[in-house]
């Protein structure tokens, strides 16, 4: 047999093992069979060539979602998030903390919100800047 880059795959007919390729590539009655399927009654079936791609496919993202899960297991599960979070402990840094697989991420959004908590303090940041920036260098060093 010559699959379809041109190779040739030797196929060894024991009787016993099916072969795949050979399904779908031609199927082989004589006048006896022939004589039967058109004599018995039976379930018409129809399957076009190349049909078979879907079991295929689902085959395939089977094994693309356990060696996904082996990749995962293996992975340090340590949350190193934290570490970009200084000072003061906040619902903020301790949601990022307890990151997980099981973090409820609707209640992390909301933290996630702009709201008149950080308006205010944007505008104390911006009042102290301003101060700094008027205060000269001079009083502040004989202060």
């Amino acid at each position: 047999m010559v699959d379809h880059a041109g190779n040739e795959i030797p196929l060894v007919f024991d009787g016993t093992t099916e072969h795949a390729e050979l399904k779908r590539s031609f199927a082989v009655f004589d006048s006896s069979v022939a004589g039967k399927h058109l004599s018995d009654s039976g379930p018409l079936g129809f399957k076009p060539a190349g049909f078979d791609v879907f079991p295929e496919m689902a085959r395939v993202y089977g094994l693309l979602a356990q060696k996904l899960a082996a990749a995962i297991d293996v992975r340090p599960k340590q949350n190193r998030f934290v570490n970009a979070f200084i000072g003061n402990v906040t619902a903020a840094s301790a949601a990022v903390a307890a990151l997980g697989p099981k973090t409820d991420l609707v209640a992390l959004r909301k933290l996630a919100e702009y709201g008149k908590d950080e308006d205010a303090r944007l505008e104390e940041i911006q009042r102290l800047t301003l101060e700094l920036q008027s205060t000269s260098p001079e009083e502040s060093i004989r202060r």
